[in-house]
């Protein structure tokens, strides 16, 4: 059986950017090609939050970014999602200003994906997610494991302006919505149903676990260097 990886935004955003001369960016973009070579031999989702966030911008990038999900089906937004994500911004697990990054974790999780792929490190895959992250998921339907990432210390002092820009993009449209989850909620459900009458495929949330064990959120990159 294919394991069934999340595609967050910057995924898409390194596949699609121009290539650059930042060594640590062509480093990425070098591993996110190697992956995408590799997309056959896994299943790939998104959301409808990969969608909106690859959408905004620039136009001439975010219309090379909508191209490459195209193919790729979407995992339902549900209730139980937001709920999740409120719960990593009450802990403090995720600051409010990063509400979106709390959702793409949370749809992951309750749909029992294999992995969340991101180079986005500053707030999905962080020690202290880790470390509390089970507080939080204990007692629920679904569950999540720890984070498998390494950045070397040297990488975190280079600047990123592919990651800054995916950063920006998703702190200015939580912004438009007051960093209020229930308005990004509501939104994001109006254009998934809008998507779904286009043709785009909705995958529903399972009702129970997978009899497999669930990798959920397990790795948060595509490659160790």
């Amino acid at each position: 059986m294919k394991r069934r990886v999340y595609i967050e935004t910057s995924v898409i955003s390194y596949l699609t950017a121009r290539p650059s001369k930042n060594v640590i960016e062509a480093g990425h973009q070098q591993s996110t090609y190697l992956f995408w070579d590799r997309r056959s031999e896994f299943d790939l989702v998104a959301s409808e939050l990969v969608v909106a966030e690859c959408g905004a911008g620039d136009v001439s990038a975010a219309s090379r970014r909508l191209d490459a999900l195209l193919a790729i089906p979407l995992l339902d937004i549900t209730a139980s999602s937001l709920e999740l994500a409120k719960g990593l911004v009450a802990a403090g697990i995720i600051p409010a200003r990063a509400s979106e990054d709390a959702m793409h974790i949370s749809i992951a999780t309750v749909h029992f994906v294999d992995y969340l792929l991101t180079w986005n490190c500053r707030h999905i895959a962080t020690r202290k997610f880790r470390r509390v992250s089970l507080k939080i998921f204990s007692g629920r339907a679904f569950s999540c494991l720890s984070f498998a990432h390494q950045t070397n210390s040297w990488e975190k002092r280079m600047t990123d302006s592919i990651i800054k820009e995916v950063r920006a993009i998703r702190e200015q449209h939580a912004a438009s919505f007051g960093f209020d989850l229930d308005r990004i909620f509501a939104d994001l459900q109006a254009r998934q149903i809008k998507h779904a009458a286009e043709g785009w495929t909705i995958i529903p949330a399972p009702a129970s676990p997978p009899t497999e064990p669930n990798l959920a959120l397990q790795r948060t990159r595509f490659a160790q260097r």
